[in-house]
């Protein structure tokens, strides 16, 4: 009989013992930690200097990476039982849904193809960035400089992303 527990609990993807809060708490850790790694200059507003000279990556593949990245959260997010959750958790799913929906709907629908509009832009980002950094060591500094060295590269993919959505009509 308990060999059947077991199975049951293997079937419904829980390892024996692991919760369905768990099983939620390490779903948004893993997404957490992939979303800090993908954009270098969030971690380092939160003070996370893992990526402290990176600027990221926005080029289509990147783009298409993290869509299907976000498309299997959504899948693992669909297979936890919500109601299972407390009522904060609760609260916390319905927010990380739709932050993972928004994620892969923005992809779906080519949003990534507007880099600017008459609000933002990633120029206004690359404007900012010396407000946005540590610039108090020379660490910081020699941080500071290997991401303006990749402003050329940036800007270059956010042309070829424009280029793409105005040939779909999006402008």
């Amino acid at each position: 009989m308990r060999w059947i527990g077991m199975c049951l609990l293997l079937a419904a993807g829980l390892a024996p013992g692991e919760t369905e809060s768990e099983r939620f708490r390490a779903l948004y850790q893993k997404e957490w930690a992939f979303r800090l790694n993908e954009f270098p200059l969030l971690a380092t507003s939160l003070g996370d200097d893992s990526g402290a000279a990176a600027l990221g990556q926005v080029a289509e593949a990147d783009q298409r990476r993290r869509y299907e990245y976000w498309k299997g959260i959504a899948r693992e997010l669909g297979a936890i039982d919500a109601t299972a959750l407390s009522v904060a958790e609760q609260a916390d799913y319905a927010i990380f849904e739709r932050q993972i929906r928004g994620f892969v709907e923005d992809y779906e629908f080519g949003a990534y193809l507007i880099p600017l509009n008459s609000d933002w832009g990633f120029h206004i980002e690359l404007a900012r960035l010396p407000d946005e950094v540590p610039l108090a060591t020379a660490a910081d500094y020699e941080n500071y400089l290997a991401r303006l060295a990749q402003v050329p590269r940036v800007i270059d993919e956010n042309i070829a992303l424009m280029r793409e959505g105005m040939k779909r009509g999006m402008t």
